[in-house]
């Protein structure tokens, strides 16, 4: 999907503030920029350090009018009792990020998210507040972004639309 290209709408079931909802498509995106990450809670067991820290920032996101949302590839049920537990059990403690449940991967494979062999990969896909796609990293290895260069761009997305 080339940058530039209307990102793919989706529907989906998520977790915001520990309840499980349903979402379509406006509530995802809320018309700012929305930052996509995708993940799975198996590469957080015992150090949830990188998405609490991503956690910390979505007063920053915000601020800049946009919206960041993880994409789970586990189950909901494993979701759900993961998300529930405190930082020094393990879990990641009061999340203000939605978490997308995607364990049949079909939003992973709206964005290009999927490797030829059928596995979900990890990254992260920013969409414009003109429903454009505006950067789509991937990789095959669970590596989180950097909190800050997320930021970055949002905020030169923000600056573009100036």
């Amino acid at each position: 999907m080339p940058i530039g290209d209307i990102a793919p709408a989706f529907d989906c079931r998520a977790i915001v503030s520990g309840d499980l909802l349903r979402l379509d498509w406006s509530q995802v995106h809320r018309g700012g920029t929305l930052v996509l990450r995708f993940d799975s809670i198996g590469d957080y067991d015992g150090s949830p350090q990188a998405l609490i820290e991503i956690n910390d920032a979505v007063g920053s996101f915000e601020r800049r009018g946009a919206t960041v949302a993880m994409v789970w590839r586990d189950p909901e049920l494993e979701i759900l009792a993961w998300a529930g537990r405190s930082p020094a059990g393990g879990g990641p403690g009061a999340l203000k990020l939605p978490m997308i449940v995607d364990s049949g991967g079909q939003v992973a494979s709206l964005y290009g998210m999927v490797s030829t062999e059928g596995r979900t990969l990890w990254g992260h896909v920013i969409v414009g507040p003109d429903r454009r796609l505006r950067q789509i990293a991937v990789t095959d290895s669970p590596v989180a972004a950097n909190v800050n260069e997320l930021l970055r761009i949002v905020e030169s997305i923000d600056e573009d639309r100036r």
